[in-house]
């Protein structure tokens, strides 16, 4: 307290509203009549990570959706206090200087740029610990010509996963590109999650690049609908015998996730043959779906421009002149 009195504080904001150790500086700010502003950074925040600091003068909230749903987990919070902004993070989207010529990026990790690319995007270690398992098996499908045409792989593992997991296949399967975020990090989990323009700029090409979006219920299905790419769902695992079933894959009946599978806006693997098989159907037609994926980012994303930021911004020194 005597440290916010004697650096005069015009506002706190909580950037990242689940991490608990945010809450102090909040209610001391409360406490001294210091403004305070909270954003609620991911969409499954609300419904599955805990209570929000209350008594809060500002919430930013990604979409209507979020919005309704804040006022319903915590009915004591006024909707003049909830703004509506979009989320910073998919900001990038808008920014086409991020994206390089395909013949670039490709030449870039040893692809050709000819040939389709399907990205797969890894999810943490305790959603999926078999993941590795499932990948291989993908990879050794596209080996045997089950997967039509003459397809490159990319697999992006989640920042938090460490990769040694995968060593085995980056080792074994050259042909098929690894991003370990966490490694290129230092397996900083902070500094992996909250990269900078260089990390942007990779991930953005290779969402951007790729002809079909893999992953188990991940918010890179997300990104996928906003940039119109067909989505595979996951919804089986490759565990050995004995193991329990996985959360990843009962993702799909949580709250956040439920108008995403309600959508049709993406397809639900429950084997690896279905797999096979929608990945056949995507490479063949990838406007099947385009109408549920743009649901999605109506429904969830919010405002899609490039100024989310910015709003967000405005909103803060609105704030601290009242």
């Amino acid at each position: 307290k005597k440290i916010f009195e004697e650096l005069n504080f015009d506002l706190v904001f909580s950037t990242f509203s689940v991490i608990v150790d945010e809450r102090l500086p909040l209610y001391v700010a409360k406490s001294l009549g210091i403004k305070t502003a909270v954003n609620i950074v991911s969409w499954d925040n609300l419904s599955s990570k805990g209570r929000l600091p209350y008594g809060i003068d500002k919430y930013f909230t990604w979409s209507r959706l979020m919005k309704n749903e804040l006022k319903d987990f915590h009915n004591q919070i006024n909707e003049e206090n909830i703004i509506i902004s979009g989320t910073p993070q998919f900001d990038f989207h808008k920014d086409k200087s991020l994206i390089i010529d395909r013949n670039v990026f490709c030449d870039e990790i040893g692809f050709d740029s000819k040939r389709k690319i399907i990205l797969y995007s890894g999810v943490t270690t305790s959603l999926m610990p078999y993941e590795d398992k499932l990948i291989e098996n993908f990879i050794l499908a596209i080996k045997n010509k089950k997967v039509d045409g003459e397809v490159q792989l990319i697999v992006r593992l989640h920042p938090s996963d460490n990769g040694n997991r995968f060593d085995r296949l980056v080792e074994k399967y050259r042909d098929v590109k690894f991003f370990i975020p966490n490694r290129a990090h230092s397996g900083s989990k902070t500094r992996s999650l909250f990269g900078g323009i260089k990390d942007a700029k990779i991930l953005m090409n290779t969402l951007y690049h790729a002809e079909i979006h893999i992953n188990t219920a991940s918010t890179m299905t997300l990104d996928a609908a906003i940039l119109n790419k067909p989505i595979i769902n996951i919804c089986y695992e490759e565990k050995p015998e004995g193991k329990d079933r996985s959360f990843g894959i009962d993702i799909y009946k949580c709250t956040h996730y439920k108008p995403i599978v309600e959508s049709k806006g993406v397809k639900l693997a429950f084997s690896q043959q279905d797999l096979i098989d929608y990945v056949n159907l995507y490479l063949n037609s990838n406007d099947e779906d385009e109408f549920g994926r743009n649901k999605i980012v109506e429904k969830i994303c919010g405002p899609i421009d490039g100024k989310s930021g910015l709003r967000i911004a405005h909103s803060i020194i609105e704030l601290t002149q009242k």
